[in-house]
């Protein structure tokens, strides 16, 4: 029965987050479970308009491959309406590292870049991640100091006894984690360092 309960869960937990395999199929562009919103309400040409990630207004909605578009204003849905293919986020505006690693996952709206005219969504905003986390309960490192954007893979094995309670002294987790644009904001060790080497910037 437990075993039952935490496919489930991993069922739920997956659909939610929109995660599964490319080869099982999924939706052209990524809406949720309940809803046809297209990239999290976002407005797809305020991306390439303003270089922001800008959230869009009920009162501007256009429908398009089976998603609802959502808009901060008039003349960004008239733009997109004229052009779809050339504002709409690659990959259906799913996270770009898990399609490349033959996946579809929800994307973080802030977490995208524009390469040759194109929108990308990728990533973890790290700032976001540790303010959220509690900067993982220490203050050397925290939200205020960091920038960039995240992603990586997570190798975990979890080995369970047969009363199937994880074995705590048997778990292996391997991290590789990539920072892209990342970036040291005042940091105070990071101050001292440059002022003993004498650098203008570090």
């Amino acid at each position: 029965m437990v075993i039952v309960i935490i496919v489930a869960l991993v069922f739920v937990f997956a659909k939610a987050k929109r995660v599964s395999p490319l080869s099982w199929g999924h939706k052209a562009v990524n809406t949720p479970m309940f809803s046809n919103q297209a990239i999290n309400g976002y407005d797809p040409v305020a991306y390439f308009e303003t270089g922001k990630a800008i959230a869009g207004d009920e009162n501007f909605v256009y429908q398009w491959n089976d998603a609802d578009w959502y808009f901060s204003s008039q003349q960004n849905m008239d733009l997109f309406a004229g052009s779809p293919t050339q504002y709409m986020p690659q990959f259906g505006g799913y996270c770009s590292f898990a399609v490349s690693k033959g996946f579809t996952a929800n994307s973080d709206p802030n977490s995208f870049e524009i390469i040759d005219g194109k929108l990308y969504f990728s990533g973890i905003d790290i700032n976001k991640l540790f303010k959220e986390w509690d900067n993982f309960d220490q203050s050397s490192i925290t939200h205020e100091h960091l920038t960039g954007i995240a992603d990586g893979e997570i190798d975990l094995r979890l080995i369970f006894n047969p009363y199937f309670s994880i074995m705590e002294d048997q778990i292996y987790a391997a991290c590789d984690l990539n920072v892209h644009n990342g970036k040291l904001d005042n940091l105070e060790t990071m101050k001292s360092l440059q002022m003993t080497l004498g650098l203008y910037s570090l």
